[in-house]
């Protein structure tokens, strides 16, 4: 048998080692929620749980993965069973984005941005939304883009992937068994300063981190409406 979270559900949030993902982290840490941190950043990811546990009070669990990989997500999967971890909320937060010109864009970093945005996230949706029907309660949360509504020439292949997180979102993957306690929501952040931008902070000094805009938090409440006690 699994092993529940004793406050109020375990979280498992992928790219968590900083910007958005370390804001959710954070947040859902802040309402009692254990946490699952994954990243590729092993000794980031271990300096952000000792934070959460200091600070809140809450576990906190660190796996390292690179989810440009096609076989990390069943890996991942696969480490979360070894732990006997159950997971009652999937955050779909890691990313990649790549801004220029598409004729001038290296074409393994177009297929990278597909791969973590669209594969990765298509997989670890299908692979814990198994066991999320099968225990009758879960919750997946996408973090999307409003890139995904514009076209944007700059960064056409970014908005693609997150136009297609939309369209598969607003299909809902857990409306055939809603019924059964399981949904998925998607959260709709603004373009932000992150790691991102790390080349554009040597021309502009003191870019800021990450916030959370009032909708997204919006969006973890309803996250967690549905985690179990």
């Amino acid at each position: 048998m699994a092993n529940r979270s004793k406050n109020g559900g375990r979280a498992l949030i992928t790219g968590a080692s900083g910007g958005i993902g370390l804001e959710l982290a954070r947040e859902f840490a802040a309402h009692g929620h254990s946490v699952i941190l994954v990243a590729r950043n092993e000794a980031r990811l271990n300096e952000v749980a000792a934070e959460l546990v200091h600070t809140y009070a809450v576990e906190a669990n660190v796996i390292a993965s690179d989810l440009g990989e096609r076989s990390a997500p069943h890996a991942l999967f696969g480490e979360v069973a070894r732990r006997n971890l159950e997971v009652d909320i999937l955050v779909n937060n890691a990313g990649l984005m790549e801004t220029g010109a598409f004729k001038d864009a290296d074409t393994e970093t177009l297929l990278g941005i597909i791969q973590l945005n669209v594969e990765a996230l298509t997989a670890l949706t299908s692979l814990f939304l198994k066991p999320m029907a099968a225990r009758g309660r879960g919750r997946i949360l996408n973090v999307a883009s409003l890139a995904g509504f514009q076209p944007l020439p700059s960064m056409a292949v970014y908005a693609a992937s997150k136009a297609g997180l939309r369209a598969v979102a607003d299909r809902g993957p857990c409306r055939g068994i809603a019924r059964q306690g399981s949904n998925d929501d998607r959260a709709l952040p603004r373009l932000h300063r992150h790691e991102y931008d790390r080349k554009r902070q040597a021309r502009e000094p003191g870019v800021p981190g990450a916030s959370l805009r009032p909708d997204c938090r919006c969006e973890i409440r309803r996250a967690r409406a549905t985690a179990p006690a």
